[in-house]
C-alpha cells in the first residue's frame, strides 16, 4: 500500500461564470481538496492500493471528503471522525486558471493530531509513504507527522516528499526550514517547484539547489516541476531528463484550471513506479534515462488530463488507458 499523509480541506473556488438573481455577492463551488488529499484521490482513481492518513471531521464537509475518498477506492485510515470542523480554503483563479489560496485551519479536524493515535493506524506493510504541503508548516503538528514518518521508514517504506511551500502561512521561517530539512534527510524522492527551491536555497538556480539538496540530504531522485514548462528528473547518479508538459483541451469552449495539477503529477510518478516494480529505494536507484522519460511522460499525462477539468478532477485508470491506446 501507498500511504499518503497530510491535510484535507474544502476548496471554495470562485466561479465568476455562476450567477443568481437572488445572490448579490460572488458565488463559490465547494470542492474537496488539500494537496495530499488530491494525491490520494488521483492514486485511487489509477487503481493503486492507497491509504489516506489524516483526521477527518464529522461535519457535512468532512463526510463529503470521506465519500470522495471511498468513491476513489482509497482507504480512510483514520476512520473515527472528529468533532472539530473541516479546514477551508478560498480559491481565486487568474485569467489563465492559476489558483491562489487563503487558508482557514485553526483548530480544525486535520490538526487534531497525537503521535500515538496517528501511528497506531499506520499499516504494517507500506511500500511508499508520501507526505508534504501544509502538514509540514505548523510546529504543533510536527511531532505527530515526524513520528509517522519515522515509523514508515522503520517499516521499510520508500519516502516521497512534496514541500509545496506556502510562505504566507509560515510564522517562524528558521524553525520551518529546520523541520523541513530534517524530513528531507529521510526522503528518497522529492518533487519540488522552482518556488520551493528558491525558498529553501535562496540565491541558487533551481538546478544548483537540487544538486546541493541531493548531495547534502542524500536524496536518490528529485523532480523539478515548472508548471506549463514541464518537469525535469535528477538522479543521485547524475542523470537529468526533461519532459514538456501536456495539454488536453478537448472542448475549446470548456476552460479548465490547474487546481491539483501538481498533486495529480505526484500521483502519476508514484503510480508509474508501482506499475513498473520500481516503488522502492533500490528501484529508484535503478532508474535509467529511458525509464525516467517514461515516468515523467506518464505523470505529465495525469496532470494534463486533470488540467482539462475544473477543480482537482484527476483521470481514472480507464481514461488514461484509452489515451495511451489512442
Amino acid at each position: 500500500m501507498i500511504v499518503v499523509a497530510g491535510e484535507s480541506l474544502i476548496d471554495f473556488v470562485h466561479r465568476p461564470n455562476l450567477s443568481s438573481d437572488s445572490q448579490s455577492g460572488p458565488l463559490y463551488e465547494a470542492c474537496p481538496g488539500g494537496s495530499p488529499y488530491n494525491c490520494a484521490i488521483a492514486l485511487g482513481r489509477l487503481q493503486i492500493d492507497t491509504g489516506f492518513l489524516c483526521p477527518l471531521s464529522e461535519d457535512s464537509l468532512g463526510r463529503l471528503l470521506v465519500a470522495r475518498l471511498e468513491d476513489a477506492g482509497v482507504k480512510v485510515l483514520m476512520s473515527d471522525l472528529v468533532r472539530a470542523p473541516s479546514s477551508l480554503a478560498v480559491v481565486s483563479l487568474s485569467a489563465e486558471g492559476t489558483p491562489s489560496y487563503s487558508f482557514y485551519r485553526q483548530e480544525t479536524a486535520d490538526r487534531q493530531l497525537e503521535p500515538v493515535t496517528v501511528t497506531a493506524v499506520l499499516p504494517d506493510e507500506i511500500e511508499a509513504f508520501q507526505i508534504g504541503s501544509l502538514a509540514l508548516i505548523e510546529k504543533d503538528d510536527n511531532p505527530s507527522w515526524a513520528a509517522v514518518l519515522e515509523t514508515a521508514v522503520a517499516r521499510g517504506a520508500m519516502v516521497s516528499l512534496d514541500p509545496n511551500v506556502r510562505t504566507r502561512l509560515i510564522t517562524d521561517h528558521a524553525d520551518y526550514r529546520a523541520r523541513l530539512m530534517a524530513m528531507l534527510r529521510q526522503a528518497d524522492m522529492i518533487k519540488a517547484s522552482d518556488e520551493d527551491l528558491d525558498y529553501l536555497y535562496p540565491g541558487l538556480t533551481p538546478e544548483d539547489a537540487i544538486r546541493r539538496a541531493m548531495r547534502e540530504q542524500e536524496i536518490t531522485l528529485t523532480i523539478l516541476t515548472r508548471g506549463t514548462e514541464g518537469a525535469t528528473a535528477f538522479t543521485a547518479s547524475g542523470l537529468e531528463v526533461a519532459m514538456p508538459a501536456k495539454s488536453f483541451a478537448e472542448d475549446p469552449a470548456k476552460k479548465g484550471d490547474s487546481i491539483g495539477a501538481g498533486d495529480s503529477f505526484q500521483a502519476g510518478l508514484l503510480a508509474w513506479l508501482k506499475d513498473h516494480g520500481q516503488l522502492s529505494k533500490s528501484g529508484l536507484a535503478a532508474l535509467n534515462e529511458d525509464s525516467l522519460a517514461q515516468m515523467l511522460d506518464f505523470a505529465s499525462l495525469i496532470a494534463g488530463l486533470n488540467c482539462a477539468e475544473t477543480g482537482c478532477n484527476p483521470p481514472t485508470r480507464e481514461r488514461v488507458q484509452r489515451m495511451l491506446e489512442g
